[in-house]
C-alpha cells in the first residue's frame, strides 16, 4: 500500500460494510502493526491470520482444544500472542508457525500484550493471580522466564480470589504499562523497576479494558459503570528524562494521569464491549452490548458527542478492531461473520466536464431538434 496516493481529507471513519469473511467460529480481532493482516480467535481452539489484499487465510495456528479469548500484535507482525480460557498463553512465529514461547497459569488469561519494542516479551493478566511480565528465553525449548509485579497493596481478594488487575496496555516506547483493576483505578507501572509511578481513581467500578492512542498521549478505558473515559497521560519516555507527548520534561513536571472527557450513552444506558482510539487518535470508537444490535459508535475525544453510528446486521457484535492506518473496521457478530467497513469512493463526474448532469437514475432522453 502506498500512502503518497491516498486521499489526505479522506475521514477517519469508514460508512458501510464492503465484505464479509465466514469464519464461523471466530470471537475475538486484531489488524497488525500496518495492518496488512488480521488475526482472528476462535473458540475451536485454533488462531487464523487473514490476508488483507487476497481476503483468504495464509496461517491457521493450532493453540489446544480451549476456546481463545485474546489474541495480540508485536510490533513487527512476525509474532501472534494467544491466550485461552484455562490459562495458557503461546507466542507464536509467523515465519515457520513455531512457537516461540509457552507459558501456563492456573486461572483464564484476562488480557495479554506484547512489548511494542522487545517481541520477546510480554504482559499477562491472569484472573485469579497477579499480573506477569513473561520473557522468552534465546532458545526457543527452554521455559521462559516469568516474573510477577505488585500494583497494588491488595493484591488478590482473599473472598472471590480475584485478582486486582483486569486489564493492560503498554505505552508507546513500552518504557510503562497501564494496569486497570477491579476496583476502578488504572496505574503505571515501570516495566524495569516494576514499581508504581502513578495512579488514578477513576470509580468503584472494574475496569474492563484499555487503550492508548497511537501518540501515546492517552488512554480509553471501559468500566463496569457504562461510562467511558479519556485520561490524558504524562510520564518521563526515558532514563534521562522526556515527556511521552514532546520533548524534555522539566524535572518538576512528576508523572500523572487526569480524566479529561466522560463519554456515556445517557438515553440508553448500553454496555460497551470495549474502547479504542481511531488511527490518528483524535476519535473513539466502541461497541455495544445487544443481543439485536450490531452497532459501532464513532465519539470525539475532545467534546465526546457523537460524531457518527454504524449500524449492521441484527447479530450480537462480539469484538471488533480498527486499521492502523485506514478508514477500514473490523467486526464479528454472534455467528462467526468478520464484516469489513470501509468507505464507498465517490466519484466527482463534474470535473470531466462543467456541462455534466448525474443521475440517479435512469431516465428516457429527448434529443432537441436543430
Amino acid at each position: 500500500m502506498n500512502r503518497q496516493l491516498l486521499d489526505p481529507f479522506e475521514p477517519e471513519y469508514p460508512e458501510a460494510i464492503e465484505a464479509c469473511l465466514d469464519d464461523e467460529y471466530a470471537v475475538k480481532c486484531a489488524f497488525s502493526h500496518n495492518g496488512s493482516l488480521l488475526a482472528t480467535a476462535r473458540s475451536d481452539g485454533q488462531c487464523f491470520i487473514w490476508d488483507m489484499d487476497t481476503l483468504n487465510v495464509m496461517r491457521r495456528l493450532q493453540h489446544g482444544e480451549a476456546a481463545l479469548t485474546g489474541l495480540g500484535w508485536s510490533r513487527s507482525g512476525r509474532y501472534v500472542l494467544t491466550y485461552d480460557e484455562v490459562g495458557v498463553c503461546i507466542l507464536w512465529d509467523l515465519d515457520d508457525c513455531s512457537v516461540r514461547a509457552r507459558v501456563a497459569f492456573e486461572s483464564a488469561i484476562l488480557c495479554a500484550r506484547v512489548h511494542p519494542r522487545n517481541s520477546k516479551q510480554f504482559i499477562v493478566c491472569p484472573s485469579r493471580e497477579a499480573p506477569c511480565l513473561v520473557t522468552a528465553s534465546a532458545n526457543a525449548d527452554e521455559p521462559p522466564s516469568v516474573s510477577p509485579i505488585c500494583i497494588s497493596a491488595e493484591g488478590i481478594d482473599q473472598k472471590t480470589k480475584a485478582a486486582a488487575s483486569t486489564c493492560c496496555c503498554f505505552a508507546k516506547k513500552g518504557i510503562y504499562v497501564f494496569f486497570g483493576t477491579s476496583k476502578g483505578q488504572v496505574h503505571a507501572v515501570h516495566v524495569s523497576t516494576q514499581k508504581v509511578v502513578c495512579s488514578v481513581k477513576l470509580s468503584s467500578s472494574a475496569v474492563n479494558t484499555i487503550s492508548r492512542n497511537p501518540r501515546g498521549t492517552d488512554i480509553v478505558t471501559n468500566s463496569s459503570d457504562r461510562i467511558l473515559r479519556v485520561c490524558q497521560v504524562v510520564l518521563p519516555a526515558e532514563e534521562g528524562g522526556s515527556d511521552v507527548r514532546k520533548g524534555p520534561m522539566p524535572a518538576k513536571l512528576e508523572p500523572s494521569m487526569s480524566v479529561t472527557t466522560k463519554i456515556q450513552d445517557i438515553v440508553n444506558r448500553v454496555h460497551w464491549i470495549q474502547a479504542v482510539f481511531s488511527s490518528s487518535g483524535d476519535y473513539i470508537v466502541s461497541g455495544i452490548e445487544h443481543k439485536a444490535e450490531h452497532n459501532i459508535y464513532i465519539w470525539d475525544k475532545f467534546g465526546g458527542s457523537l460524531v457518527k453510528m454504524l449500524t449492521g446486521p441484527n447479530e450480537l457484535l462480539e469484538d471488533f478492531a480498527v486499521h492502523p492506518l485506514r478508514p477500514i473496521y473490523a467486526s464479528i457478530s454472534t455467528f462467526g461473520i468478520i464484516y469489513l467497513w470501509t468507505r464507498v469512493p465517490q466519484q466527482n463526474w463534474n470535473a470531466f466536464a462543467p456541462g455534466f448532469r448525474e443521475l440517479e437514475e435512469n431516465i428516457d432522453f429527448v434529443e432537441p431538434e436543430d
